[in-house]
């Protein structure tokens, strides 16, 4: 039972009319009331504002409300608020009122739970008909009540503890924002007239909240924002993939993504492995990572699952043709059991009215499909390729895996954007420097700064940290692992043994990989499309899918690596090699090389280098299989890769030629450096200009 006491730390009375939004398995209780812009600005909050938020390990669920673009607050919503030509009118801002432990410094999961409430008394209380409290926040009602669907629970007044509830915006943070800085620059007498429209959310069963599931509040909060903003404008995908959990897009990144910040690096050693959230650019929408302390980004991950699926996030829900090709190709990329997803989008076609959405059941097969298929493939790419081991190694010895250090980045780079207006990036930033110096074991910005030169260090001059390879990388294992176990077996009769307790074609066939995706040229008819479709032996992934495609990523990677350890210079754009006549040459020329210099940052350079790594793992698989030990002939590999009667192996590289040589102009990496040359286009001399680089990696190799 809470104390009420009539002296502690409390809001302005704040007169209400209730409701709740119930339209299905959920019942939301909602109090719409007007509050003043002064009271909004003490009283109404953002998750930044937390105290001693850069210390604590924020999960997944939390991260999204720290971002405020405080450029758009300095730009364009402050001066349209202070413009006294034009009108000026704001939409309603949506608060959760969250229950706040003050002495831990945390939310906690209700009012019911955790320590001892203290609540407000309300003024001349003789006014109300009934008053009650939950935890920290006292209601007075005009009128008596009995149950929360009478009328007397409609209108009334209400205030709380300010030291026990956090009031959090998930609908307007920008304007809760704006309305903050102009409450601190401006005369309180100036804003005496204006209210704010606010809607108060409360999730508690004693107002009449209802939920089907019994998840954390947070969980409920990220699905309210996601919605809210996707009806109200555009949310950026960067932030959709971190909070939609209905997106099987997202579900996937977030499979192999530790749900929270953490100051080690421990999760890389999970069962199943997760990706440290400090190791990817989660804050930013952008793909670039060539500065900073990431291996990568949300959108550059979001990337590599689209490729992995082989399937593009849906943007119509009623466009069931499109939905149709997705769920075949998570059931068969992912092993997993989708039938009742394709009955219903198959019933829907039918109806044509209604969107088509994911069951709780099937997003989770999905996420776990992922994890357990592609998951630790991908992560040992992204810790295991040298350039990115050498980058954690750096990381763990600078101490850069703090959450200090990682709450000082994300400041920065907005104080970086926003210095040259002083605004309010820039003053969160320097009083979170105060904090660090005023600390027992003080902290300075030139500290900081040391660590992240040091990590900036690591990435000079490496194309492994643009975004352009990195894709090219993904590409080149999406083709190395299409080798499978039957493929290998044919080369090993020529060398050593090898452990083929892997996939068969059998396992591959049965759950669709080998020749059960479905085309663009599908027709358009869903029951065509899924009676086309191969269909899957079993409801849940195959564990030797993610057994073989781990093993084909060690592999991939351990010949990359090798490649690295004895030609460093190997990712430098301008790395270059003598050919045959002697001349030096630009490896990446045609691929990642622009003719002038400089990377091409072209997807469709990607693509061209995806070959050139494909076949320089293919070349240390096919030297392995068939004479490790000894000095092969490259010559002999490059006929094997031409002729009609190759091997499987030898065949998928003598479709990378064929992709890399045989076609004019710039659509081939060979054309365009013939192009770049001033030389007319001759399939004998594209095909010299691969041969002249794979046979200098051959030797390289020492193959």
């Amino acid at each position: 039972m809470p104390r009420y006491v009539a002296n502690v730390p409390a809001t302005s009375h704040f007169n209400f009319l209730s409701g709740s939004f119930a339209l299905n398995n959920f019942a939301i209780p909602y109090f719409v009331t007007t509050i003043g812009i002064l009271d909004a600005a003490r009283d109404l909050h953002l998750t930044s504002e937390i105290p001693g938020g850069e210390s604590i390990a924020w999960s997944l669920d939390e991260l999204y409300q720290r971002d405020i673009d405080w450029k758009r607050v300095q730009r364009n919503i402050l001066p349209y608020l202070r413009n006294a030509s034009a009108p000026q009118f704001f939409n309603s801002i949506t608060i959760a009122l969250l229950p706040f432990d003050s002495k831990k410094g945390e939310v906690v999961q209700r009012f019911s739970t955790g320590g001892e409430w203290v609540a407000p008394t309300l003024e001349k209380p003789e006014r109300f008909g009934k008053i009650t409290n939950l935890g920290p926040v006292t209601f007075g009602f005009w009128d008596d009540w009995a149950d929360f669907t009478d009328d007397g629970f409609q209108s009334g007044q209400l205030r709380w503890n300010t030291q026990q509830v956090f009031g959090v915006a998930i609908d307007g943070q920008h304007r809760l924002a704006s309305i903050k800085e102009l409450a601190e620059s401006s005369s309180g007498s100036s804003l005496d007239n204006t209210q704010l429209p606010i809607i108060f959310l409360i999730f508690d069963e004693k107002l009449g909240f209802k939920s089907p599931s019994k998840g954390p509040i947070v969980d409920l909060l990220r699905q309210l924002f996601i919605d809210l903003n996707k009806h109200a404008q555009g949310v950026s995908r960067a932030r959709q993939i971190l909070l939609d959990d209905r997106d099987p897009h997202a579900v996937s990144v977030r499979a192999i993504l530790q749900p929270e910040l953490s100051d080690s690096f421990n999760s890389l050693n999970a069962t199943p492995p997760l990706l440290p959230l400090s190791l990817v650019d989660w804050h930013s929408e952008q793909a670039k990572f060539d500065q900073g302390p990431y291996l990568t980004t949300v959108l550059g991950l979001d990337w590599i699952v689209g490729e992995v699926l082989q399937t593009k996030p849906i943007g119509d829900w009623t466009d069931y043709r499109a939905v149709t090709k997705q769920i075949i190709k998570l059931r068969d990329r992912l092993g997993i059991d989708m039938s009742e997803a394709l009955n219903r989008v198959e019933d829907l076609q039918n109806v044509k009215q209604s969107p088509f959405s994911y069951s709780d059941a099937e997003l989770e097969r999905v996420g776990t499909g992922f994890s357990s298929v592609w998951g630790s493939s991908m992560l040992l790419i992204l810790t295991e390729f040298q350039p990115y081991a050498d980058m954690i190694s750096k990381r763990i010895h600078e101490g850069s895996v703090s959450l200090e250090f990682q709450h000082w980045f994300q400041l920065h780079q907005a104080h970086l954007a926003d210095r040259q207006f002083e605004g309010k990036a820039t003053q969160e930033y320097r009083k979170f420097l105060g904090r660090m110096l005023d600390r027992e074991h003080p902290i300075s910005e030139a500290f900081f700064k040391s660590m992240q030169d040091a990590v900036d260090g690591t990435k000079l001059e490496s194309l492994a940290f643009n975004v352009v390879f990195q894709r090219a990388l993904f590409s080149g294992y999406l083709e190395y692992v299409k080798l499978d176990a039957s493929d290998i077996s044919e080369l090993s009769e020529w060398g050593i043994e090898y452990d083929f307790t892997e996939m068969t074609d059998d396992d591959f066939a049965n759950h669709g990989i080998l020749d059960g995706d479905v085309e663009d040229t599908a027709p358009d008819d869903v029951s065509e499309i899924i009676e086309e479709a191969t269909l899957p032996s079993g409801g849940h992934p195959n564990p030797r899918m993610g057994q073989r495609n781990h093993k084909r990523a060690s592999e991939f990677v351990d010949s990359l690596n090798r490649a690295l350890t004895i030609w460093p210079e190997l990712l430098n754009i301008d790395c270059e090699f003598t050919n045959s006549e002697d001349q030096r040459t630009y490896l990446w020329q045609g691929t990642l090389r622009k003719p002038e210099g400089g990377i091409d940052f072209t997807q469709g350079a990607s693509m061209r280098a995806r070959d050139l790594l494909f076949m320089v793992a293919a070349m240390c698989l096919y030297d392995d299989l068939r004479d490790p030990d000894q000095e092969s002939n490259f010559e002999v590999f490059w006929d094997d890769c031409l002729s009609t009667e190759a091997p499987v192996i030898c065949k998928a590289v003598g479709r990378a030629i064929k992709r890399y040589c045989d076609r004019e102009g710039t659509s081939s990496a060979a054309g365009r450096i013939l192009s770049a040359a001033g030389v007319a286009y001759e399939l004998n001399d594209a095909r010299a200009e691969l041969q002249e680089r794979l046979s200098a990696l051959w030797v390289f190799l020492e193959l």
